[in-house]
C-alpha cells in the first residue's frame, strides 16, 4: 500500500536517502510529491529506509526517521489533512467576513492561498 504526501513547508527541508548503496541528502521543496511504499530495509546504526518515489520520477530509499520528522513538524501532509485544513480555513474566512475582521480575513486568506499553491 502506498501513502501520498505533499510538501507544504515554505522553506527547503533536507532528508537522507540511500541509492546504489550510497547515503545522500535530498532537499525537499514546497509542492514536492512523495509516494511512500511499504518496502524498505534496515541499516545497522542508521535505522529503516523506506522506498519512496519523489515527484513521480525518482525512486530512492528515504530514512524513516526523516519521514516521521517531516510528518510531526507538518512539513508534509497527506491529501485528507490538506482538505480538512482547507475546509477549516474556508469556514474561518466566512466567519471573519461575518465579523468584519479584516486582519483575521487577510491572515487566513494568505494561509489558504499558500495551501492551494501546493
Amino acid at each position: 500500500m502506498h501513502s501520498y504526501f505533499t510538501v507544504v513547508h515554505p522553506s527547503p527541508t533536507d532528508i537522507h536517502y540511500v541509492k546504489n548503496e550510497q547515503e545522500r541528502v535530498f532537499s525537499l521543496k514546497r509542492g514536492d510529491q512523495l509516494q511512500i511504499t511499504d518496502q524498505g530495509f534496515y541499516i545497522e546504526g542508521k535505522g529503516w529506509f523506506i522506498s519512496t518515489i519523489i515527484n513521480g520520477a525518482v525512486r530512492v530509499f528515504v530514512s524513516f526517521h526523516d519521514i516521521e520528522n517531516c510528518l510531526e513538524r507538518r512539513i508534509m501532509m497527506n491529501a485528507a489533512d490538506m482538505e480538512m485544513k482547507r475546509s477549516v480555513w474556508n469556514e474561518q474566512i466566512d466567519q471573519a467576513l461575518e465579523e468584519k475582521n479584516k486582519e483575521w480575513f487577510r491572515f487566513i486568506a494568505r494561509k489558504l492561498a499558500s495551501l492551494k499553491s501546493c
